[in-house]
């Protein structure tokens, strides 16, 4: 884990727990867990939208993607996603995972138990459906994702007290889901496969995986 890999950029409020607010002045960049703590101490988001605000009449560019991972989908401890099954689930994919406000403390009618988000790398998207499509697309994949936290306006309430773990990789999420994408295919191809027309016919399903997801992400920009 080398934190310096990193560069993330913030977006924050002038203020905690305030929903109803849209402004988010203050532009930060961190490159350690010291760095990102203050920057996300406050309301904050990590998209770019003109003038600041908050809007998905305003999106320009989002180049992560951050789910929040409550683990309301289970009430058995032993099938919640702890903080550190990330980095197995997401194998080589750099992300930076945080606590929210609410980690191990009751929520509503859920028991404590860990809540938190994660901030993926990925190709810069500048189109707000684009982007909202991508992001239902790895939460349909991994349902434990908030199905309720996708849009291109989200924002996130500060969090004085979090805690930061930094992840380094050399994919992108949507590297990473374009090759997921990729073996689905071949598994699914299985033995309907000729012996002799094998590679030919992986080939040829890799290249219709990865034409699929960029139709499902038109205005994701890949360097």
């Amino acid at each position: 884990m080398d934190e310096h890999t990193f560069s993330l950029t913030v977006y924050c409020a002038n203020q905690r727990g305030s929903p109803q607010n849209c402004l988010y002045p203050h532009v930060g960049t961190a490159r350690t867990a010291d760095e990102l703590k203050p920057l996300v101490a406050n309301d904050h988001v990590f998209i770019q939208f003109t003038g600041n605000h908050r809007g998905k009449d305003n999106f320009i560019q989002a180049k992560y993607a951050v789910f929040d991972c409550d683990n309301d989908h289970s009430d058995d401890p032993a099938e919640w996603i702890s903080l550190d099954d990330i980095p197995h689930l997401f194998p080589g994919v750099r992300c930076i995972i945080y606590t929210s406000r609410s980690h191990m403390k009751r929520k509503g009618t859920k028991s404590e138990r860990p809540r938190f988000h994660i901030v993926f790398f990925i190709d810069p998207i500048t189109d707000v459906d684009a982007y909202t499509a991508f992001m239902k697309k790895v939460q349909s994949l991994y349902p434990f994702f908030d199905k309720n936290a996708l849009d291109g306006g989200r924002f996130y309430y500060g969090n004085p007290e979090a805690q930061i773990l930094f992840f380094s990789g050399s994919m992108t999420l949507t590297q990473f889901i374009a090759d997921e994408e990729s073996a689905t295919a071949f598994a699914q191809l299985g033995e309907v496969i000729p012996e002799g027309s094998r590679n030919t016919s992986l080939y040829k399903a890799a290249a219709l995986a990865i034409c699929s997801l960029l139709q499902a992400v038109p205005q994701t920009v890949f360097l």
